[in-house]
């Protein structure tokens, strides 16, 4: 029975995290966010989603990093991003 549970509180911290990181996402997408807050957002991202899986920072950086400084670099026009290559 303990490792059904221990599935079922993984399956649990799987989705808050994608909740997480899709609410942040979204949030960067279609809020009036300056550019400095958007950089705050990701960072209070990162420190809670490593709350939830603490050592896995060198995971975020791979996985979410990208993820979000590209809608960053749309929303932005920053050059040297896909939406910044005319």
């Amino acid at each position: 029975m303990e490792h059904s549970d221990d599935l079922f509180r993984d399956e649990q911290e799987i989705r808050q995290l994608r909740i997480i990181v899709d609410y942040a996402e979204s949030l960067l997408r279609r809020s009036e966010l300056s550019q400095k807050d958007c950089l705050d957002l990701v960072e209070n991202t990162r420190k809670t989603v490593l709350r939830l899986f603490p050592g896995k920072a060198d995971v975020f950086n791979l996985i979410y990093v990208p993820r979000f400084s590209r809608v960053i670099g749309e929303r932005f026009r920053i050059p040297g991003t896909l939406s910044g290559r005319n």
